[in-house]
């Protein structure tokens, strides 16, 4: 069998030829960040925690790796590096210029700026390898790449290094076709990294990439291959076991806490119809466009484009294509059979829409009630079961002429006219736009009830990448569709004219630029270099705790004790319960008995963060304690920065619990 192009033995200069093209384009789409990539960050939120567990991750792997997810935050508790997404996978790529003395939040810019070039290469990989067309890559690599939903999520390093995505895809395929021990190898490695990168992706890719798989063997005939078997069994077995300890603590911690999602919760990040209509306000364009004021992880718009172009994919035929051979349907016994699908069909939308309309829809006839809908779900499942099914069967005439003469949805998937990529791209578009309905759809209802691993899962939107990847290669599908349609109607305009003008038309879509960062918190305060230096059995408190522990995650890469603090997908309880008895009036002793049974040895008060009634009463607490012999107050530091454009004019103060630091009293006052 005779296989597209792909890039296996494309040479290595041409590949980073068009890596550095597509870093080029990402300098363009995010001016001036390039500039800027030793500070630059979106918000001071998640990019300080995220560069403190890519700086832990290098750190402990040189250290201490058996103790890996006995991460510094969320002292005393142990596996805290479990309690949310690790990064390993992209702090590992990174751990080069940490050893160099890079300092945390410039590896963390330049691995969010890098992330676009990565994944929008991978994805122009994946589109070449299975179309075998360069035209479709670049479309759909610069697709991928820009879009909105990837602007919102810059502060989420870990959900935009999206490019082992395709690049697991693209494995997958290569080793279908040619079953190789390096393929097979390449496999286990881009799937092993796909894991480590992002616990979300590993979980969310298992489905698309398992029907994906299904299909490949089919077409390339390697069910009975014992060498598929047998070398991707070892291969990802090997990647298994190593990805065994990493999955482990989170099965752990939240056995150990009781970490689940709650449906109220994970309803609140289902998305609904409006969600898909709603673009970052990064984004020049569309800026404005859809709901305003939507909570983050919300916002899924990918641009007019892309949805346009991949519907050219289905809409126009390749020149010539349209098939002339259809014979009658001669068969009653299938005609009843599509006339009484075609009824069940009608049916169903019925229901769905008067179920949509009422709260309760009851079907009663002279007074009996033969059919009571609460919700529209079953009725849509059904729908879709016979849509699916009369599809599979044949296609309505209309849909018939549309694509260009396929007979039903299996002769649509095989088509030569759309190439391997067409039925590939339907799958995972399909799953991932299903999939971020969430709770407000069956589809996800099903594997949050039934299976676990998605009670842990907060946010159902992040299907939407699943989606954008298939979309992405429909897309460039279409694009090339359009340009072959121009081609034979003005021969003189040329594939690659069209090409240009549609690359050009996405790239302004998309843009960002100029893209509004600002400047991180680089380098140390006093307060941290001189905790730095100081001897403790216990960890660290930073007051006031919550709003600002992303501040103190980053500066615990620099004095490397443990802290009280941590922003992470789960809170445990002792931090909510020290936020509580911090905040109440008046503060009891029994926060200090709370901070003595959890062995912390200082406590450093932020005052410029605190307001100023709460200021107070944490004034009179520690006068107590230093009064009682239970806390020492060691010294008073300049407020960073940051804290200093408070403009409060207040200092930051450290005091020792003497119970757990006895030796605190004899530090020299500098």
């Amino acid at each position: 069998m005779k296989f597209p192009a792909t890039n296996v033995r494309q040479p290595l200069l041409r590949e980073f030829l068009i890596f550095l093209a597509f870093i080029g384009l990402t300098a363009i789409m995010t001016w001036p960040w390039v500039l800027h990539l030793r500070d630059a960050v979106p918000d001071a939120g998640d990019p300080y925690a995220i560069s403190y567990l890519m700086w832990w991750d290098y750190h402990q792997t040189f250290h201490d790796p058996l103790n890996l997810f006995h991460a510094t935050f969320f002292y005393p508790y142990r596996y805290t590096l479990a309690f949310g997404e690790f990064d390993y996978g992209v702090s590992l790529i990174f751990f080069p210029l940490f050893a160099l003395g890079v300092r945390p939040l410039t590896v963390y810019s330049l691995a969010a700026f890098l992330s676009f070039p990565f994944t929008g290469y991978a994805t122009f990989r994946l589109a070449r390898t299975l179309s075998g067309s360069r035209g479709i890559a670049w479309v759909a690599g610069i697709i991928i790449a820009f879009l909105p939903f990837r602007f919102h999520h810059l502060s989420h390093l870990h959900l935009i290094f999206a490019g082992w995505i395709p690049l697991v895809f693209e494995a997958l395929v290569l080793f279908a076709r040619r079953r190789s021990w390096p393929r097979a190898v390449w496999l286990g490695f881009a799937f092993l990294m796909n894991g480590l990168t992002c616990t979300t992706w590993l979980i969310l890719t298992i489905l698309p990439l398992t029907i994906s798989g299904s299909m490949l063997l089919t077409r390339y005939s390697a069910w009975k291959d014992r060498k598929f078997w047998l070398r991707a069994g070892i291969t990802l077995a090997g990647a298994c076991l190593l990805l065994l300890p990493f999955l482990l603590p989170l099965r752990r911690v939240a056995a150990e806490h009781g970490f689940s999602r709650s449906a109220e919760e994970v309803m609140h990040y289902s998305a609904r119809p409006i969600n898909w209509l709603t673009s970052d306000e990064r984004t020049k364009v569309w800026r404005g466009f859809g709901a305003a004021g939507l909570d983050t992880e919300m916002v899924l718009f990918p641009g007019l484009l892309a949805p346009l172009l991949a519907l050219a994919a289905f809409l126009i035929a390749k020149p010539g294509a349209i098939r002339r051979d259809e014979p009658p349907e001669t068969s009653s016994r299938k005609w009843i059979m599509l006339a009484a699908l075609d009824g069940a069909a009608v049916l169903a939308g019925v229901v769905v829409i008067l179920t949509l309309g009422f709260n309760v829809f009851r079907l009663r006839p002279f007074g009996m009630t033969l059919m009571t809908a609460k919700e529209p779900d079953h009725a849509l499942f059904v729908l879709l079961l016979v849509l699916v099914t009369r599809c599979l069967i044949a296609y309505p005439s209309v849909v018939r002429t549309a694509l260009s003469g396929d007979r039903n949805l299996a002769e649509t998937v095989r088509s030569p006219r759309r190439s391997e990529l067409f039925g590939h791209a339907l799958v995972w578009t399909i799953i991932g736009f299903a999939g971020s309905f969430g709770l407000n759809f069956f589809f996800y209802r099903f594997l949050y009830e039934f299976i676990p691993v998605f009670k842990g899962m907060r946010v159902a939107t992040r299907w939407g990448m699943i989606c954008y990847v298939g979309l992405a290669l429909l897309a460039g599908l279409g694009a090339k569709r359009l340009a072959e349609a121009m081609t034979g109607r003005w021969p003189q305009f040329g594939r690659a004219a069209t090409y240009g003008v549609l690359v050009v038309a996405i790239l302004f879509e998309l843009h960002a630029a100029p893209l509004k960062m600002m400047r991180g918190e680089i380098n140390p305060d006093e307060l941290t270099l001189f905790l730095k230096h100081q001897k403790m059995s216990g960890g660290i408190l930073e007051l006031p705790i919550g709003d600002s522990d992303h501040v103190y995650m980053l500066r615990a890469a620099d004095h490397g004790h443990p802290i009280v603090n941590g922003s992470y997908s789960f809170v445990p309880a002792l931090q909510r319960e020290i936020r509580q008895l911090s905040n109440s009036e008046p503060i009891t002793d029994q926060f200090l008995d709370l901070l003595e049974t959890n062995k912390v040895s200082y406590i450093a008060v932020h005052n410029s963060l605190i307001g100023v009634e709460t200021r107070t009463e944490l004034e009179d607490f520690f006068k107590r304690g230093v009064a009682s012999g239970r806390l020492k107050f060691i010294k008073s530091f300049p407020p960073s920065p940051r804290e200093a454009q408070e403009r409060t004019g207040q200092r930051n103060d450290l005091y020792a619990v003497m119970k757990i630091a006895p030796d605190a009293a004899s530090v020299e006052l500098r």
